[in-house]
């Protein structure tokens, strides 16, 4: 998962662009400092469970996140991390719906019930049970939690980067998106004709309905968008 470089005196460690679609966990000790594979095309949404890290883009002043809250980094987000104490992450990997650059975090608080789910995700992993089979359910589980227990104003201000454009569009996918089980639905609620839906939604998240299906999560979009 984590590989090292020696550069002089200091050791960077590059997280591996393994993280599609899953759930990994990572534990950094003080001064460590970290940052994702440049090939990796991955949106990551990077949970911060236990300390403190800073999030550094180039010659910008640093910014400092605390426990207890998450940030997301996109493909593009050329950043870098130091532990300023031993850090405990849990990262969420998932496919890029666009090629935002925003060099502007906007942390966003874990609350009760998403820090109890965070939880038995790390247990999975400290106890390395397999979660080949388990990892697209409990995605879906995560973006049902942030759904219920967070606003689509929360949600549109920690995803800005993914929803940079169609401001309005993405709201409506938001609002939808788990009440629809087939693409004709979902244009239908949200004013469109199939044809025009599915041209603009290909145009705001860089990817067609059905693909979305098979990629099964999307920034509050997922859901089975199914042919009709």
């Amino acid at each position: 998962m984590i590989y090292k470089l020696k550069m002089g005196s200091d050791t960077i460690c590059y997280i591996k662009s393994d993280l599609k679609n899953k759930f990994s966990y990572f534990k950094f000790e003080k001064d460590t400092v970290f940052q994702r594979n440049k090939a990796d095309k991955n949106n990551n949404l990077v949970f911060i469970l236990h300390g403190e890290m800073e999030v550094i883009y180039g010659d910008l002043y640093p910014r400092l996140i605390s426990d207890g809250n998450m940030i997301l980094l996109t493909p593009l987000s050329r950043c870098v991390c130091k532990a300023v104490s031993t850090v405990e992450l849990i990262i969420l990997g998932f496919g890029t719906l666009n090629h935002s650059c925003d060099k502007y975090i906007r942390e966003l608080e874990i609350r009760e019930s998403l820090d109890r789910f965070l939880q038995l995700m790390q247990n999975y992993e400290q106890n390395q049970v397999p979660m080949a089979d388990l990892a697209s359910r409990k995605i879906q589980e995560l973006f049902i939690i942030l759904h219920a227990y967070y606003t689509s104003d929360e949600l549109a201000m920690l995803f800005y980067p993914l929803l940079g454009k169609n401001m309005e569009f993405k709201k409506l996918v938001v609002d939808y998106y788990l009440h629809v089980k087939s693409a004709g639905e979902f244009a239908e609620l949200c004013g469109y004709s199939q044809g025009v839906f599915q041209k603009k939604f290909k145009d705001v998240f860089g990817e067609t309905v059905y693909q979305a299906r098979f990629a099964r999560i999307r920034v509050a979009s997922l859901g089975n968008f199914e042919h009709t």
